[in-house]
């Protein structure tokens, strides 16, 4: 017996790099479901591009051109919220990226630490903001994006990188045993290879296939409508006794 669709009707929700791939596919996923939908991104072409889609659908939705590394910028975004529609439900955290792709040792001190402000410091300034009017509610779901190479030594992947999503596992851990009991559930995704434009947008269909078929048990590339579907299920009722979880969405990446 399959289980009901998700239902977000009345409810809002925040997605930081809603303009394209994971979380052009969250904005879509909560829309389809009902909430109304805030897209925060720093490119607005692409925000506003994924919002009109959405109106086009006959959702609800808004861009606000965010900065996920300016704090000011976050908290913006959170009071557009509030002040539009009065309320915050959710929240995917999504934003993040390989600012350097050197090795341990070629690294600079400046590309360090850009890479772990915009993959961790980002998700703690969005939950910082995030946070609070989900308490004043009286409950709320937060889902960050984390990566397979959190988990485990990705050749691939770059050290900052991984490091950082490893932060955002543990982070994610303690924020969500932190707010339970306040009614706010935390959890992330662990996405592994997934075809968007910033993981897979200058490869080949062949090279692709070849890619996941060695990072993978199920042999392929995962799809962003995928990880939406699972941020969806961590923000739904259906999920209600989840917190401080990590769900991997990565074909047996982690498990191989």
């Amino acid at each position: 017996m399959s289980s009901p669709a998700p239902n977000f009707e009345g409810k809002v929700a925040m997605i930081t790099g809603g303009g394209s791939g994971i979380g052009r596919a969250s904005a879509q996923a909560f829309s389809a479901a009902g909430a109304k939908v805030l897209v925060a991104d720093l490119d607005p072409i692409a925000g506003e591009a994924c919002v009109a889609d959405l109106r086009s659908r006959g959702g609800i939705a808004l861009f606000v051109r965010t900065d996920v590394t300016r704090a000011e910028d976050v908290d913006h975004a959170v009071n557009l919220a509030m002040q539009t529609w009065g309320r915050l439900d959710c929240a995917h955290n999504n934003v993040g990226g390989g600012v350097s792709h050197l090795d341990l040792l070629d690294d600079t001190e400046a590309q360090w630490l850009r890479t772990l402000d915009l993959n961790l410091v980002s998700i703690w300034r969005c939950m910082k903001a995030q946070l609070p009017p989900m308490i004043t509610a009286g409950g709320g779901a937060i889902v960050n994006t984390a990566a397979a190479a959190a988990f485990k030594v990705v050749d691939a992947a770059p050290v900052a990188y991984s490091v950082a999503k490893a932060g955002v596992v543990h982070l994610t851990r303690i924020a969500g045993v932190r707010y339970a009991a306040q009614g706010v559930r935390i959890n992330a995704v662990s996405p592994g290879l997934t075809e968007t434009p910033g993981a897979t947008g200058s490869l080949q269909e062949h090279e692709i296939r070849q890619a996941a078929t060695a990072l993978h048990a199920i042999p392929r590339a995962g799809q962003p409508r995928e990880l939406a579907d699972a941020v969806l299920w961590l923000c739904s009722d259906a999920a209600s006794f989840i917190t401080g979880v990590t769900l991997p969405v990565d074909g047996g990446m982690v498990a191989k």
